[in-house]
């Protein structure tokens, strides 16, 4: 662990301060700007007449990415991802129209069903459970869902889809921020 002189302390201790204040200060703008997003949505939903099938205004309905790409490009002058994302689109759908290979469509489309009927069947096994509580149930699904992961993870690597990668470490990383924070922050005596 290194060790910090009484100069790096107090510099230390001035960032630390600096960037404490800073970041609550960025708390205060989140909180202000999720106000004003809720605004905007509501506003767009109220000129857009997205209403309910009560008649009554509905904002969730908003899609703010889209909203939100259009504040980009018409009032922060950047280039509208969205709109982007629709020329490439549009790009796509010529190619399925005239030159994608049928049967490569056919098989990928064909595989996507037979994803679908074996979420079908997992919630039907569920259903078989009748004298588990929800809690050993939703136990036992973390647990086929992390063996699930682990072994699409293994066939990946086998199949060369994805390098394996060694899990990150970052246990220097850690053992500095507990022991700046037992420094800077008066935890313990340092």
């Amino acid at each position: 662990m290194e060790i910090l002189n009484e100069e790096q302390k107090n510099e230390a201790k001035v960032l630390l301060e600096k960037l404490n204040l800073l970041y609550k200060e960025r708390v205060r703008l989140d909180l202000i700007k999720v106000d004003r997003e809720n605004a905007l949505r509501e506003e767009i939903a109220s000129c857009c007449d997205v209403r309910n099938k009560d008649g009554e205004s509905e904002p969730s309905k908003v899609k703010m990415p889209l909203v939100l790409a259009l504040v980009d490009e018409l009032f922060l002058e950047k280039q509208n991802k969205k709109e982007e994302e629709y020329a490439t689109m549009e790009q796509y759908r010529t190619a399925f129209a005239n030159q994608v290979n049928k049967e490569i469509v056919d098989g990928y489309v064909s595989i996507i069903g037979l994803q679908q009927e074996n979420t079908l069947d997992i919630k039907e096994v569920f259903k078989e459970a009748s004298i588990l509580s929800k809690e050993v149930i939703e136990a036992i699904n973390y647990l086929a869902k992390d063996t699930y992961k682990q072994e699409l993870q293994e066939q990946k690597i086998q199949a060369g889809i994805i390098n394996e990668k060694e899990p990150k470490d970052d246990s220097e990383k850690l053992a500095m921020v507990d022991f700046l924070k037992t420094l800077l922050q008066g935890k313990n005596d340092a």
